[in-house]
């Protein structure tokens, strides 16, 4: 979703785009199937099966950037104009650095993991500093590449299928996706728990959520 409150979702190959609840463009992605997707202000940049890196404004532009120093994508997020992705099985977020609408060659954004491991991370977002999921629900947080000390609550039930971890610039909150228990779990930025919130009334898994930047609304997609 993107600040002008448009949502954009994937389906194989397509990216819809959708308006007040009507589905407005459809635009076909040629480099792949939309994997990854993030969005900044009114920006939306998307990597897909293929690796390829897709700006969409009025139509999908494909952006040279090169991979080739990952062993794996697990998750990107697009932050001030450049690309962070993450590479669990190097341990590893890599920064591309964005400029006229060109990425610059990947640096090794994490200086100093400390004892940290990386290896089962799945997701991460930023708001300056850099959170990192793992699936088995521990939270990471990193700042200018070196990491800094976070001990959140204890879930209880158990988390099961931890997939994503949501928050921004000026949020309060860190959102956290169970998505085949239909939770989404909410701490603050401290590790505090507020409340989690269930949604058992859903036939299917939960794929994605996003929350609205005054945080009083949380939409979320499922397969059905």
């Amino acid at each position: 979703v993107t600040e002008d409150n448009t949502f954009y979702a994937g389906s194989g190959n397509i990216l819809h785009q959708i308006v007040d609840k009507t589905l407005k463009n459809s635009f076909q992605i040629i480099n792949g199937d939309v994997e990854h997707l993030s969005t900044e202000d009114n920006e939306v940049v998307l990597i897909t099966n293929q690796n390829k890196v897709v700006k969409v404004g009025d139509g999908p532009v494909t952006k040279s950037v090169d991979f080739s120093t990952l062993k794996d994508i697990n998750d990107f997020a697009y932050y001030s104009g450049n690309l962070y992705v993450l590479d669990a099985q190097n341990e590893q977020i890599v920064k591309f650095t964005g400029s006229n609408d060109t990425f610059s060659a990947g640096t090794n954004w994490i200086k100093d993991k400390a004892d940290t491991n990386l290896t089962q991370a799945v997701d991460i977002a930023i708001d300056g500093n850099i959170y990192i999921l793992d699936s088995a629900g521990k939270i990471y947080k990193f700042f200018g590449g070196e990491n800094e000390p976070l001990t959140t609550m204890a879930i209880q039930p158990k988390a099961e299928s931890l997939s994503q971890i949501y928050t921004a610039l000026d949020y309060n909150n860190l959102y956290i996706l169970d998505n085949n228990s239909k939770r989404v779990i909410i701490f603050d930025k401290n590790g505090s728990l507020i409340k989690q919130l269930a949604f058992d009334t859903i036939e299917s898994p939960i794929t994605s959520i996003f929350i609205n930047p005054d945080e009083t609304t949380l939409y979320f997609t499922s397969n059905n």
